[in-house]
């Protein structure tokens, strides 16, 4: 049986539709998915040649696709891990600048700043109790104060007897709503950021074609995977 190079259909669309990116360059990453392109069609390749090998038992055939499937897994994992990271990070430093470019600048009085501290802490405690929706509403909404209340520290619950601690607010949101605020104060930081996200999506989408194709055509090799990994 022969298997399409899912990575040959994602480069088609982007070659065909381009890469939505504001500011950055397109081709280094159409460069990176065209090496992962040739990734996946020598492991194809090899399927191939093990399908057709006389020499091989069946038992012998899967366990040499199990094989190939877990070496193409772990170039995956080399090919997309720092990317991925260094995405991540370049995402926190332009999350961090953003912030502080957009957010409500703090007092330097200090009995003004201890009466913002104390209000932002009353905002956290009225606020624990609402539900993710009417968290997600209330940031929207407010104004620059409960904003810093809510990304200024987790939120920390108590259910049958275990402590949660999350965001009051999922950060794809805050960051959603922060962007929407820089398009005006620095777009510059909006547009870095926009990019960010579609280049993380694009390496993550490529990661998990080639992780389904393998589970797929070998599915002992995923499984063996997620147990090195454990």
């Amino acid at each position: 049986m022969r298997y399409q190079n899912p990575i040959s259909d994602l480069r088609s669309v982007y070659e065909r539709s381009g890469i939505r990116l504001r500011k950055a360059d397109p081709r280094e990453a159409l460069r990176d998915i065209v090496a992962l392109e040739s990734e996946v069609a020598g492991f194809l390749d090899k399927l191939g040649k093990i399908a057709e090998d006389p020499r091989l038992t069946g038992e012998g055939k899967a366990d040499a696709a199990r094989t190939a499937g877990r070496e193409l897994l772990d170039r995956v994992d080399k090919w997309a891990t720092p990317k991925l990271d260094g995405l991540k990070a370049n995402e926190t430093a332009a999350r961090t600048e953003l912030h502080g470019a957009v957010s409500r600048q703090r007092s330097t009085d200090p009995a003004r700043a201890v009466e913002d501290a104390l209000l932002r802490s009353e905002i956290r405690r009225s606020a624990n109790g609402l539900a993710d929706d009417e968290l997600e509403r209330l940031f929207a909404n407010g104004d620059g104060l409960i904003r810093d209340a809510l990304l200024e520290r987790p939120r920390i619950s108590v259910r049958n007897g275990s402590v949660m601690v999350r965001p009051f607010v999922r950060p794809e949101v805050a960051d959603a709503l922060l962007i929407e605020d820089a398009e005006g104060k620095r777009p510059d930081l909006a547009d870095r950021l926009a990019d960010l996200a579609e280049l993380r999506d694009l390496y993550t989408g490529a990661a998990g074609a080639v992780r389904r194709l393998v589970a797929e055509v070998a599915p002992s090799a995923v499984e063996a995977s997620f147990t090195t990994l454990a």
